[in-house]
């Protein structure tokens, strides 16, 4: 079970992630070229990766980032572009 601290840590890194993955999921659409698009996701994910760890305030290793970071991100960014693409289209 986690503590306190852990639980804090990884709400705060899930949240960040989901709020970024639903901007760059509605931006995504308006960029046109999807393999551009794709990139700029992907930049955009280290960079979140970064800053969430600042939040955090400490560095909790690659396999915790991807489970409580990147792979939210990822999800949520494939499904607010589909979404957005879909009303746009």
């Amino acid at each position: 079970m986690m503590s306190n601290p852990e639980l804090r840590a990884s709400r705060i890194t899930i949240s960040i992630h989901a709020l970024i993955g639903i901007a760059i999921g509605w931006m995504s659409p308006m960029v046109g070229n999807n393999w551009l698009a794709g990139l700029i996701g992907v930049a955009v994910l280290v960079v979140v990766g970064h800053l969430s760890e600042k939040a955090v305030g400490e560095k909790k290793g690659t396999a915790w980032w991807f489970g409580n970071g990147a792979f939210v991100y990822l999800l949520i960014w494939l499904i607010s572009w589909t979404y957005f693409f879909n009303l746009v289209a």
